[in-house]
């Protein structure tokens, strides 16, 4: 009896300490969290990572159309630090090499492939698992501090996304976005000025 109890004892102990193992790495994984683009941006499960400020914190697991065939749903694990981030101040954008305007971003993609990058603005006030992407990243972080503004004016000129604004030949803020109003009778733009520059838009300012 004393040579069958010795026999099991090496198998138990692997199975404790393999179930412990198990355990530790089952608990030490972070969440798991759904993205909404509406395109697929060449993401692929297993390459494809999330970023936060040029740090890997994520990575794709699965990329799937939704069930209305309209949206690419994207299933991405992150790590456990980011985890009270995850609510409703958080932002994830699809970054890829584009021209906007005067700017030029994202160009080490065209090496490394499209990633995901998560922003957020403060603690969050909920905790959310699934969220909708931006299919194109704001040109200002949510991290900047500033406001942003509207401009309407009835000719486009020259100006378009990423066109700098100036106070007295220093740039203070950009163009984020040109459109057509709804009604077609004028041009909206969408201004954004850092801080603390910002506190000189007043209603008698001018551009």
């Amino acid at each position: 009896p004393t040579a069958v109890s010795a026999v099991w004892i090496i198998p138990i102990l692997a199975g404790v300490i393999a179930a412990v193992v198990g355990w530790k790495t089952y608990s030490s994984r972070g969440p798991l969290i759904e993205i909404q683009f509406k395109q697929g941006h060449g993401f692929t499960a297993g390459n494809t990572v999330v970023k936060h400020n040029d740090i890997v914190v994520g990575e794709v697991e699965e990329v799937t159309l939704s069930d209305s065939l309209e949206t690419v749903v994207v299933k991405a694990r992150l790590k456990k630090v980011i985890e009270p981030y995850l609510g409703d101040t958080t932002v994830f954008s699809a970054v890829n090499a584009r021209i906007s305007g005067t700017e030029l971003s994202g160009l080490d993609t065209l090496l490394s492939g499209a990633f995901i990058e998560v922003e957020w603005s403060g603690k969050p006030n909920t905790a959310e698992r699934t969220f909708i992407g931006l299919d194109v990243p704001p040109l200002t972080p949510s991290s900047v501090e500033g406001t942003q503004f509207e401009l309407k004016t009835e000719v486009a000129g020259s100006l378009g996304v990423g066109s700098p604004i100036f106070y007295r030949n220093f740039r203070v803020g950009k163009i984020e976005s040109r459109k057509l109003a709804d009604d077609f009778s004028h041009i909206v733009y969408e201004g954004f000025v850092e801080a603390p520059y910002d506190s000189l838009i007043t209603a008698e300012t001018q551009f």
